[in-house]
C-alpha cells in the first residue's frame, strides 16, 4: 500500500497506441499526387529511390512511415510553408510569424498537425520526417549543384549569361519550380 502511494501504480495498463489510416501513392490518382504534393509521381519515385539507403528504417518497430511517405512530408511542408501566415492568421493574435520566438515555434508546430492530419501520422512523426529528409537531400548536393570551378569555366557561364539574355555577370541558375 505504501508502495502505491508513493509510486503511484506502477503495473497500470499503458494507453493503447492507436494508428491512423495513412496515405500511400499507390491509392492516388496521378492527378491527386500532383494536386496534393506538385510533384509527379516519377519524381516522388527519383527521390525516394535516391535517398532510401537514408531513410529506410532498420526495424519495423511502431510501424515506420514508408521513404515515399517521408518525401512526400516535405514536399507538402514546402508547399505550405509560404503560406503560412495565412494558414495560422488567428494562432497567438496576429503577431508577425519571425517576431516572437515561441509564436514562430507554435505556428510551425501548427504546420507540422496539419501535415500529420493530412498524411495520417503524429505530428512529431512528420517533423522528424521533413528533418530526416532535409539532411539527406543536403548529403546528396553535391551530386546535383555544380558552380564551375575555374576561372575559364566562369568566364564562358558569364559570357553565355549575357548573349542569351543579356544578364552580366551570371555563373548559373537556380530552378525553383517544377
Amino acid at each position: 500500500m505504501a508502495n502505491q502511494l508513493l509510486f503511484g501504480n506502477v503495473f497500470a495498463l499503458r494507453k493503447q497506441r492507436v494508428y491512423r489510416d495513412r496515405i500511400e501513392l499507390a491509392t492516388l490518382s496521378d492527378r491527386q499526387i500532383r494536386s496534393r504534393f506538385r510533384f509527379k509521381r516519377e519524381s516522388i519515385q527519383f527521390i525516394s529511390d535516391l535517398l532510401r539507403n537514408d531513410l529506410s528504417h532498420t526495424t519495423r518497430r511502431s510501424q515506420p512511415i514508408s521513404v515515399e511517405m517521408q518525401v512526400n512530408s516535405l514536399e507538402y511542408y514546402l508547399l505550405l510553408l509560404p503560406n503560412i501566415k495565412e494558414i495560422f492568421r488567428g494562432v497567438a493574435n496576429t503577431r508577425p510569424i519571425f517576431g516572437n520566438t515561441s509564436t514562430t515555434i507554435l505556428r510551425f508546430w501548427k504546420l507540422f498537425e496539419v501535415i500529420g492530419d493530412t498524411m495520417g501520422v503524429d505530428k512529431a512523426t512528420a517533423c522528424r520526417a521533413v528533418n530526416d529528409v532535409t539532411n539527406a537531400l543536403l548529403s546528396k548536393k553535391d551530386q546535383f549543384i555544380k558552380w564551375p570551378a575555374r576561372q575559364e569555366e566562369r568566364d564562358r557561364n558569364k559570357q553565355g549569361f549575357f548573349r542569351g539574355g543579356l544578364f552580366p555577370g551570371g555563373l548559373g541558375v537556380s530552378m525553383g519550380h517544377t
